[in-house]
């Protein structure tokens, strides 16, 4: 017979997408490498109802018995064997026919081959397909990004095989090429994070509520009957229960290993909001907490040497719970804008036009993050198709400030009872970020004009300046050179400027709005902590800065009139990507990169703070032991910004065969540049004492210090946390320790979620091997296990 379509590429994915079109009518053609896949297809078509599929076992047959014009499909690993699988079928394509790659694409490749099929007259579509293997065969959601008239040629098939809801079917033209693969890499960088919010949740009933399996797959049934409606708490609830078959005893969760694999389509969203400067915390949180994991040896190590506190204070059960559900709707929204934000972006960017109320609407069934929630946000896009980000919508706006009393109170719970909540704190900070007009992001741009006279805006006049801050300072010349140069990237410097996350964490104390100290009281209790293991070059500046008066008006300080608007020049943005390049966590640096991107949004923050609501609260705080903990809070942090350095360091060393040694990276930086801190003498001697050291804050020096300093660390997050001040890099260090300092992480969780939905495979904790589970009695064969788990990056 002559096909409709054909499908090129049968793991179970690619069989259950040709199984699907064939189920609505479409005659379809399947080839693959191998033969025996192509029967197996073949054969499933005639016990699942007679379907009108055929198969070929080669390329140029398979090609034959398309209708012109012909329309592939291809499902097959992304990168060298799309190219390969391309190349095989091109040369028996005519012009005018479709190839469609529905794989899970890093966009660039899709854009690269456009070009090279374009000059043979050969369309080319990359499609997002989101749902797992059911949803292949039963409805998934497309997301098909190429040109129009290829995208009209594919339509009628498309748009009967995908999920189906209320409003249609759950796919539609997104934009040129290179659309597609884009929102389904961010739609999966949202799948990451909803998979670590619901892990942090199950973490905290589960250690503070002593919460039985049952007891938490009854409350996540009881939450998806409600706002949190959605495919991952169905699963979740499912996952939960379900005992163990090979020992007989307990639940299966509690036998998954807890490293959590992935696919790169989490690090591709991280490193492109970094390349869209969007902030995206909750997102890269979840991708820092599958780094972590998997660093299982590292970890139990440090479970030895590194402490927590040891809590066994009661809670209110019945509150907790209500708090962690409020907790958890509010961290998913603010888990969408900024996936929302990323995909706007690069569309206003490569003049995609993407519409982002279209985006939420095609997520609504079918694919993994499929959820109630989808519906009030594709309603919030379309009131205001110039929304500038989903949480200043008023209505989503009205459900965050109803819940962050309850949301405050989950994160200060976790922090006191050592609990890491990376991807809940990193959204409550998203939140506590944009809803203040001001931040203390004119800290950090007075620190860059006083060491590298790279200017600053001011609050009360138009133009750009420079301070002479000491009698030291010369003048720097023409300031017009050095404002047009601020957003350049460097061509050198990467590595060292990491440390870009110090210079935010003396500018995160907030010490003038929770402590209400004056200029000259900050100034000098800075000048004090120069004078002690916090002695470095930003302390010393940061307590010359305070206290310089405003010459311009002759009335204040110049801190008070920079505006909090940071520059940056590109160094920072290199190094999260190099971060996720090398699969490590770098929670601080994100932080501090974050903070510069929020900082430039200025007129969006204005107005959000006019409807994001915080607390009111003036409860006296003891001024000593606060000014003391955050002393000891920031030396900590510190020491883990320089831990997530050394160790991206590390990764590419190791990668490139550079054979960097990091005692001696510590050495250089003594003294000289911007990071020079009495610490480096300590890490120096840390990485000298144990080359193979895996992290610096196993060290057993390092690690005294730390935990010494951990009680005081958790007071300073708990103060800001029930002020409403965002400390997203003070909060991210903290997390960094409290994941590392654990043997055991949610991580379980997140990879039983994968293998109930993608069959992804995992390892068990009492046995050697690779295991997949029938979660449900609508779970099939996978077929080769091997095959699965040979796939996992």
């Amino acid at each position: 017979m002559s096909c409709d379509v054909g499908l090129y590429g049968l793991a179970v994915m690619g069989q259950n997408f040709a199984l699907n079109m064939a189920s609505h009518g479409f005659k379809v053609c399947v080839g693959n490498r191998s033969p025996a896949k192509v029967e197996l297809t073949v054969n499933r078509a005639k016990t699942e109802g007679n379907l009108p599929l055929v198969g070929s076992i080669d390329p140029k047959d398979f090609v034959k018995q398309l209708s012109k014009p012909r329309k592939i499909i291809i499902l097959v690993m992304a990168g060298k064997p799309v190219d390969d699988t391309i190349e095989t079928l091109s040369q028996y394509l005519d012009e005018g026919d479709v190839i469609v790659d529905g794989g899970n694409e890093w966009f660039h490749n899709t854009l690269r081959r456009s070009k090279t099929l374009e000059a043979k007259g050969i369309h080319f579509i990359g499609m997002g397909i989101s749902g797992g293997e059911e949803g292949a065969r039963n409805g998934p959601s497309l997301m098909p990004g190429g040109p129009k008239v290829a995208y009209d040629m594919i339509e009628p098939i498309i748009t009967k095989c995908a999920a189906q809801v209320n409003d249609g079917a759950c796919t539609g033209y997104v934009g040129p090429v290179g659309s597609g693969n884009y929102v389904k890499m961010v739609h999966n960088g949202i799948e990451y994070a909803d998979m670590q919010l619901i892990g942090e949740v199950y973490d905290i009933m589960r250690h503070v509520l002593k919460l039985s399996n049952e007891e938490m797959a009854s409350t996540f049934e009881e939450w998806n009957k409600t706002e949190l409606d959605c495919y991952l708490i169905e699963i979740t609830a499912k996952i939960l229960p379900k005992k163990d078959e090979l020992t007989g005893k307990g639940y299966v969760l509690d036998y998954v290993l807890d490293k959590t694999g992935m696919k790169g389509t989490g690090r591709w969203t991280i490193q492109e909001a970094a390349e869209r400067s969007v902030a995206a915390p909750t997102m890269a949180a979840s991708l820092d907490a599958r780094y972590i994991s998997a660093r299982k040896d590292e970890r139990v190590k440090a479970s030895a040497i590194l402490k927590g506190p040891d809590l066994e204070v009661p809670v209110n059960k019945a509150q907790m719970i209500d708090d962690l559900k409020a907790a958890l709707y509010a961290s998913k929204v603010c888990s969408y804008a900024q996936g929302l934000g990323i995909i706007k972006g690069c569309s206003d960017d490569m003049n995609w036009n993407v519409n982002l109320s279209d985006c939420a609407r095609l997520w609504k069934g079918g694919c993994i993050i499929r959820a109630a929630l989808l519906q009030k946000i594709q309603d919030a896009m379309s009131r205001d198709v110039n929304l500038p980000n989903l949480i200043m919508d008023p209505v989503i706006a009205g459900e965050l400030n109803e819940r962050t009393s309850a949301w405050r109170r989950v994160i200060i719970t976790a922090v006191a009872y050592g609990i890491a909540t990376p991807a809940l704190s990193g959204s409550l900070n998203y939140f506590d970020s944009f809803r203040r007009a001001s931040l203390p992001a004119n800290m950090t741009q007075a620190q860059r004009d006083f060491f590298g006279g790279h200017t600053y805006a001011r609050t009360d006049r138009e133009g750009v300046f420079h301070t002479a801050w000491t009698d030291a300072h010369k003048s720097i010349g023409d300031i017009s050179e050095r404002a047009a140069g601020r957003f350049k990237r460097d061509t050198f410097g990467c590595l060292c400027n990491q440390f870009a996350a110090l210079r935010q964490l003396p500018a995160r104390i907030n010490a003038v709005h929770v402590l209400k100290l004056s200029n000259e009281e900050m100034a000098s209790t800075f000048e004090e902590w120069n004078k002690g293991e916090l002695d470095c070059y930003l302390i010393e500046i940061t307590a010359k800065i305070l206290p310089k008066k405003d010459e311009l008006t002759g009335k204040g300080y110049v801190l008070d009139y920079v505006l909090d608007k940071t520059g940056m020049k590109g160094t920072g943005r290199w190094t999260i990507q190099e971060a996720a390049e090398r699969s490590v966590a770098a929670p601080t640096m994100a932080a501090s990169l974050d903070a510069r991107y929020i900082s430039a949004r200025k007129d969006e923050r204005v107005k959000a703070s006019a409807i994001l609501k915080g607390p009111d609260l003036e409860v006296p705080v003891n001024k000593a032991m606060l000014i003391n903990d955050l002393k000891a809070a920031l030396y900590s942090s510190k020491v883990c910004s320089y831990a997530q350095g050394l160790g991206i360091i590390k990764g590419c060393s190791d990668d490139m065969k550079w054979d960097v040694n990091l005692s001696d990276c510590a050495r250089m930086w003594k003294g000289g540049c911007i990071i020079r801190a009495a610490l480096l003498q300590k890490i120096q001697d840390a990485m000298s004492r144990d080359i193979n050291l895996p992290n610096l804050i196993m060290d057993p020096v390092i690690a005294g210090e730390l935990n010494e300093r951990t009680a005081a660390w958790r007071r300073v997050i708990i103060t800001a946390v029930g002020y409403g001040i965002a400390t997203p890099a003070m909060s991210g260090s903290l997390n960094y320790f409290d994941s590392f300092r654990r043997a055991s992480l949610p991580a379980n969780m997140t990879q039983a979620q994968r293998d109930f939905f993608g069959g992804h495979t995992y390892a068990r904790t009492d046995r050697e091997g690779v295991f997949h589970t029938a979660w449900t009695d609508a779970h099939k064969s996978i077929g080769d296990i091997s095959e699965r788990a040979a796939g996992e990056v």
